[in-house]
């Protein structure tokens, strides 16, 4: 017989925040102190702005690709290239960049440009699990033929959905609630919770459409604790040497109070059913 494993979601938030900051208020935050008491005289850019991410590696992960791009509107010398992050109202240093640096991830020979030479960081791609927006910037520091250090920036954009508004969370033991329900002949069924997994789920409009999740078998509970024992023995699940399993929804339906039915294939102990 063909076990069908339900898995109810009782609670879904996540990480990913919303940014209330809009583009005119970011842009009067005072810059770091390393930035604000230079000239503004270079030009540094990243594109797409704004960057939406979308999926890489088979849906496993999200990407925000973009290119950053510095073009000499006079003679310099790159000095040094990094990010800010902007996290709780203030600017936050995320990376910096050395020349050698500097020259490795825009892969070219010389910081040494001349009016109209471009460098390009082309694949400048933030990679995660799940959709978080956010704002940034890059900059960059350079010296002219006078000796003056200058510098230049451009605040970049990074969207929390992917383009069609879908919007991917981290689902987690602390947030979520699984029940699992085992059927056998006649009317007999078990059923209880299983209480550590972490997976994440993609949504748009507040409609789920996909679930992944990655469930650890030694967690696995009942009222009454010789069932879960016998669960776990090698006559069933034979949780200490298969001790992980894997979910994937395949129909979710919505209930009342904004619950989810979510059924779909549970893998474990080497089979999926």
């Amino acid at each position: 017989m063909r076990n069908k494993i339900f898995a109810l979601l009782l609670l879904i938030s996540g990480g990913s925040g919303t940014v209330l900051a809009q583009q005119e208020e970011v842009e009067a935050i005072p810059l770091p102190a390393e930035l604000a008491g230079l000239p503004n005289e270079l030009t540094i850019f990243s594109t797409p702005n704004p960057n939406f991410p979308e999926y890489i590696e088979k849906g496993e992960k999200v990407a925000w690709k973009h290119s950053t791009t510095i073009k000499a509107e006079q003679s310099i010398r790159v000095v040094e290239t990094g990010a800010y992050l902007l996290y709780y109202g203030s600017w936050w240093k995320r990376a910096a960049f050395n020349e050698e640096q500097t020259m490795d991830i825009f892969d070219t020979k010389s910081l040494e440009l001349a009016p109209g030479d471009s460098i390009v960081y082309e694949k400048n791609w933030r990679v995660e699990p799940w959709t978080r927006s956010g704002w940034n910037f890059w900059y960059v520091k350079a010296v002219n033929p006078q000796g003056d250090t200058l510098m230049g920036y451009d605040i970049l954009y990074t969207a929390g959905t992917l383009e069609d508004g879908t919007q991917v969370m981290p689902m987690l033991a602390d947030d979520s609630n699984i029940k699992w329900t085992g059927k056998g002949d006649g009317d007999y069924a078990l059923t209880g919770t299983l209480n550590e997994f972490n997976g994440k789920i993609a949504y748009n409009d507040g409609i789920l459409s996909d679930l992944n999740v990655s469930i650890n078998m030694d967690s696995m509970s009942h009222e009454i604790p010789a069932l879960i024992e016998h669960l776990k023995s090698k006559d069933f699940f034979h949780v200490s040497k298969y001790p992980g399993a894997t979910f994937k929804a395949e129909s979710m339906t919505l209930m009342e109070n904004n619950e989810w039915k979510i059924e779909g294939q549970l893998c474990m102990r080497g089979k999926c059913n």
